[in-house]
């Protein structure tokens, strides 16, 4: 608190600070007539409830310019209903991943990022990509799905952790027309698993961070301590029952505080609503934990993913990615192995396959804006033949950039150059047309 006393100073009232701003010594000029009058024997100014409620402190108190009795009395107010609301929630949307990708389109058709992050999609997407392919444009449908948390959404806790650690996607292609007519449906279906497993460690980080956060928001508490000593004078000046208004207060209740006050205020559950609001328009903390992935990327691919009528096959890759950085730069990589058996010569190969990217990259609300540039590889040794064949041995450069274009929509642009191999140059445009992102 304020005023020269030197005893113990509530942390919203000490002089200067936003618990003060805005507060007067007069009351208001006018008040509710039907405020009940006080009690015979009863507190019926501020400084007499004040020193029923802290009769060890109130002697050591004086007031300093602009402060008044109704102004200790409104923070005593306030720390006295906070404390019963400790560790607030701050709710799913604050726990989220900024930087996670709004796509699982990795590899092949679609793939966007130079070499996309091992974090998974937060919730779920569903993204649309036109990739330039050897048999001319093809559309690219993806859809991403996070089911442990989508399942916790209502369970912050839970949320923070499982949005960081796994998420599955499905890709298909639009336009089912094939060159390998004798193929029904579609010439290739693709599936996309990603698991990040320092993600859970990365969400209790960020829990505690936005419970943090918010708590030092609300510690401003300067509107709903204005009112409420606003409130109190009033009650005062008409002759009403103070300690009656200071207890309605309390209880959180808003007809009882329109019974008891002479000026009606917000309850502060009603605050704290608008408040956290306000807080969450602020946006995103980016938690440093997130800056940092390590798992698994593993991959499959039925049919012919070049769409170009080549050879159809089903391949697998499986390998560790990772990445790290800073706010505004990092780099990705991973390293795996892929397994490749022809439908028709039934040739099997195996390879490893790598890439390593560098990003730059900005959060903007909710999403990402990111460009990177990097090299993608694989090399095989085995029959000449089924390597030319498979495309087996080959190193490009991979050019992307994703920026926000409404609250859950991204537009992509993804070049991919050959630089040793027989490989198509491709160019990718994709849209993410709808990110789940928690209210």
């Amino acid at each position: 608190m304020g005023g020269g006393g030197g005893g113990p100073a509530s942390p919203l009232a000490g002089p200067g600070s936003a618990a003060n701003a805005g507060t007067s010594g007069t009351a208001p000029e006018s008040a509710a007539p039907s405020v009940a009058a006080a009690p015979s024997g009863s507190a019926g100014s501020c400084e007499a409830v004040l020193a029923i409620r802290q009769p060890e402190i109130k002697p050591l108190l004086t007031l300093g310019t602009g402060e008044t009795w109704c102004t200790y009395l409104s923070n005593d107010i306030y720390d006295t209903v906070r404390n019963r609301t400790q560790n607030p929630d701050p709710g799913a949307a604050m726990v989220i991943n900024p930087l996670a990708p709004t796509s699982g389109a990795t590899g092949g058709p679609g793939q966007v990022g130079a070499a996309p992050s091992s974090a998974p999609a937060s919730t779920s997407a569903v993204s649309l990509g036109l990739a330039g392919t050897p048999a001319g444009p093809r559309v690219l449908a993806s859809l991403s799905f996070n089911p442990l948390a989508v399942g916790s959404v209502e369970q912050t806790a839970a949320f923070a952790r499982w949005t960081r650690f796994w998420d599955v996607t499905v890709l298909v292609p639009m336009d089912p027309t094939s060159q390998n007519v004798d193929w029904a449906v579609a010439d290739y279906v693709g599936v996309r698993t990603r698991m990040n497993l320092l993600g859970p460690g990365a969400g209790d980080v960020a829990l505690i961070a936005a419970k943090a956060s918010y708590e030092k928001f609300l510690e401003g508490g300067s509107e709903f301590l204005s009112d409420v000593t606003r409130s109190l004078q009033a009650t005062e000046a008409a002759g009403g029952d103070v300690a009656a208004c200071a207890a309605a207060i309390e209880s959180d209740d808003a007809r009882k505080i329109a019974g008891a006050c002479a000026e009606k205020i917000p309850s502060l559950s009603a605050f704290l609503e608008e408040s956290k609001a306000e807080w969450k328009r602020s946006g995103l903390l980016v938690n440093k934990k997130d800056l940092t992935t390590f798992g698994l990327d593993v991959r499959a691919d039925f049919g012919d993913p070049t769409f170009g009528g080549g050879e159809r096959s089903t391949s697998l890759m499986a390998g560790l990615a990772g990445g790290t950085g800073t706010e505004r730069v990092g780099m990705n990589a991973r390293l795996g192995a892929w397994y490749r058996y022809g439908w028709e010569q039934k040739e099997p190969l195996w390879a490893v396959d790598g890439a390593l990217a560098l990003s730059s990259h900005a959060t903007v609300g909710p999403q990402r804006m990111d460009f990177s540039i990097g090299a993608e590889g694989r090399y095989a040794q085995g029959n000449p033949d089924a390597l030319a064949l498979y495309g087996a041995n080959y190193l490009a450069i991979l050019v992307g950039t994703t920026v926000p274009v409404t609250n859950g929509a991204t537009l992509g642009i993804g070049l991919t150059v050959p630089v040793i191999g027989d490989k198509s140059p491709q160019l990718t445009l994709r849209g993410d047309i709808l990110s789940l992102i928690p209210k």
